[in-house]
């Protein structure tokens, strides 16, 4: 007989993190990630990615509103309810085949962290046609997942709470919208910097993760590769290995481009980027909120953003980029050289206070508690 070998991802997938509630009745279950919820919040472990830290937190919520919490993985497809449980949250397309298992009073939320998966795929399907037109290179999607679990899920949830803003919201169908509310993320943990100057020459970051092409890094490539007038550091993302093919050259040979891959943001070596960098620049087609702009954000960087980051700038600072194409992200970019220093230094000071608060851990710990308690359990 054959015996079936399981990964060692996969067998990670099926394991069941507990937060037990001895004096209560109450049960929830958690479809997210399933690793650190008995880790100390501050432990080393929370310092990449902010959903690691906001799926410890969302259990640790509910745990604190009397309910004993049952953490699994978002991909778990194995997992059977077993509790009757009375509140079940899920980032994706778990909720609706769980659904069958639920109890009918249990109330059913999707935790949604991206614009509407079929708006992604669109604008990564255009992206990606866009680069074999002007470069012609072919890279695959990074970032699409299924849509059929992903809507039943939506339309099994009675309430969905979004990491985004308005524009993130506008990617979803009206008839979900009108039962979601939005939140902010929390920035990453990552040192900040207090400027009194700026650095000369000024220098850009480009910031993020996985789907270089959704989130416009190929098109600063374009542009920063055929000017040697201008710098740029690429931080995280920007290694996937047909990516660096199409732009080997701008990635690895470019005298005025850096590519770090994924760094400490709290460590030294970041540090010394953002101390030689003024500008954080990120084009993307799609995001939910990115946090790589948060976190930018509070760490002392002026944010040169599309309006799909996600991201509310305090009204007078920063820049949007309306049009992502490459002759208007280079206008932007030289619009922002030209500003002083002077009204630079005043702009980032306003910026980092912004965001300190607006992304805070404290924020979203006083937000998500207060939809599960006002609008979920009311």
């Amino acid at each position: 007989m054959r015996v079936k070998r399981w990964s060692k991802s996969y067998r990670k997938r099926q394991r069941v993190e507990s937060l037990h509630h001895a004096d209560s009745n109450k049960y929830a279950l958690l479809s997210y990630l399933n690793e650190g919820l008995h880790l100390d919040e501050n432990d080393l472990f929370f310092g990449g990615h902010t959903n690691k830290w906001e799926y410890r937190e969302i259990a640790h919520t509910l745990h604190n509103l009397g309910y004993n919490v049952d953490g699994i993985h978002f991909l778990n497809d194995r997992f059977v309810p077993k509790r009757p449980y009375h509140i079940a949250i899920d980032i994706h397309g778990n909720l609706s085949r769980l659904k069958p298992h639920l109890p009918q009073e249990c109330k059913k939320v999707v935790h949604a962290t991206g614009s509407y998966v079929p708006s992604l795929i669109a604008c990564e399907t255009a992206r990606l046609a866009e680069l074999k037109i002007r470069r012609g290179a072919t890279c695959r999607p990074r970032r699409g997942s299924d849509t059929t679990t992903y809507d039943a899920s939506l339309a099994a949830a009675d309430h969905v709470s979004l990491i985004g803003n308005a524009v993130t919201l506008s990617t979803y169908p009206a008839e979900i919208q009108t039962k979601t509310t939005c939140l902010n993320a929390s920035a990453s943990v990552a040192t900040g910097i207090d400027r009194t100057s700026i650095a000369n020459p000024r220098a850009f970051v480009w910031l993020g993760g996985g789907g270089a092409v959704l989130k416009g890094l190929d098109l600063l490539l374009e542009i920063f590769g055929k000017r040697n007038d201008i710098r740029l550091h690429i931080v995280g993302g920007g290694g996937e290995r047909d990516f660096a093919r199409a732009y080997h050259h701008e990635l690895f040979e470019a005298d005025n481009i850096e590519f770090h891959g994924f760094l400490d943001l709290a460590g030294e070596e970041f540090r010394a980027i953002a101390e030689q960098s003024f500008a954080i620049i990120k084009p993307s087609a799609s995001e939910g909120m990115s946090t790589a702009v948060t976190t930018a954000m509070t760490v002392g960087f002026y944010p040169i953003i599309s309006r799909q980051t996600g991201i509310d700038l305090p009204q007078g600072s920063g820049m949007y980029l309306e049009d992502l194409s490459l002759t208007a992200i280079e206008t932007s970019i030289d619009a922002a050289l030209a500003i002083s220093d002077t009204e630079l230094l005043q702009q980032i000071s306003g910026i980092q206070s912004h965001a300190k608060q607006a992304f805070s851990r404290q924020q979203f710990s006083s937000r998500y508690k207060k939809f599960l308690t006002e609008t979920v359990l009311a």
